[in-house]
């Protein structure tokens, strides 16, 4: 598991550098329906100090990538990669495929289902704790019942019981 968490993290960066990434989304859809996990995209921009810090802090905690590994296919969308991706009835560089998924600011975290459905949108950065709950909300399904807010509570009541 520790050689795939790796392996996540240097593609997250290798996409960075090579700036010409291919992403075809339906593919990862169907990969995401034989396994039974979900979509998680992550949108970054060049020269945006939360987006690196979100790279170099988040995608680097063992307990977010344990749990990414488990529920989830990561795709990282940096604006500036020429490469292209293909999802649904969209072809395009990947600024473009930003757009048509309506990104209002950067970071953002999309979570869709194998439909290309988007599930859950957050916007902004996350320190490590926040996104780790946030991922849990997610990979939990509880965004179906309750809001993210009343997770957390949730979350910390059951902290408090231990």
């Amino acid at each position: 598991m520790l050689f795939i968490n790796k392996i996540v993290f240097i593609l997250l960066f290798a996409g960075m550098a090579i700036a010409n990434t291919d992403i075809d989304m339906n593919n990862k859809m169907n990969i995401a329906s034989n396994e039974d996990k979900l979509i998680m995209i992550f949108f970054h921009i060049p020269s945006c100090n939360y987006c690196e810090t979100m790279l170099s802090e988040n995608f680097k905690s063992q307990k977010i990538l344990n749990e990414l590994d488990k529920d989830f296919l990561l795709v990282d969308i940096y604006t500036k990669d020429q490469g292209i991706v293909r999802f649904k009835n969209f072809t395009g560089a990947h600024k473009e495929f930003s757009k048509s998924m309506k990104v209002p600011a950067y970071p953002a975290t999309y979570y869709i289902n194998k439909n290309g459905d988007v599930l859950y949108k957050s916007i902004g950065y996350r320190n490590v704790e926040e996104y780790y709950k946030e991922i849990k909300y997610i990979s939990s399904k509880s965004y179906k019942k309750i809001d993210l807010e009343a997770f957390i509570q949730e979350l910390e009541l059951e902290d408090d019981e231990w």
